[in-house]
């Protein structure tokens, strides 16, 4: 029976050892996922106030020429340089508004005087007509100009 007793005994003593180990490797476990999380949440935070990631605009510019951006690192225009666009871009308009209009009051112009030209040359081709002894017809009264219409 001592032999038996001795057995019981290993087994219990096995029996906590393996659960000694057990709570042992849990506990390693949860302060390794712990970790994990703390190392999760640090990278997380270098990276969002990173020079790269919160677009310094030093990180844009070449070393060798300092004045022009690199095209590897270029993040985009700055307000400035929207502005400069968008004030272009309205100055554009604006001169293409101003040269349309001019366009249009050149065109009626012409259109004026083409109308004016048609009417002289029908009366003088009349008075030919006249001269010759065709008789010719009444030659109608010049149209009156075209109406200018508003831009």
């Amino acid at each position: 029976d001592k032999e038996a007793q001795m057995l019981r005994q290993r087994r219990t003593e096995l029996a906590d050892y393996n659960l000694a180990q057990a709570v042992l490797k849990k506990k390693m476990q949860q302060e390794a996922a712990a970790q994990r999380e703390l190392d999760n949440v640090a990278d997380i935070q270098e990276h969002l106030n990173s020079a790269w990631l919160t677009e310094d605009p030093s990180q844009t510019r070449s070393f060798v020429q300092p004045h022009r951006p690199r095209p590897d690192h270029y993040k985009g225009l700055t307000e400035a340089e929207r502005q400069l666009i968008l004030d272009e871009r309205a100055r554009q308009v604006e001169e293409r508004k101003a040269q349309a209009a001019a366009d249009k009051e050149v065109d009626d112009k012409i259109a004026e005087l083409t109308l004016k030209w048609d009417h002289i040359a029908m009366v003088k081709e009349d008075e030919v007509q006249k001269r010759r002894g065709g008789g010719g017809e009444e030659t109608p009264p010049a149209p009156p100009p075209p109406h200018s219409r508003a831009a």
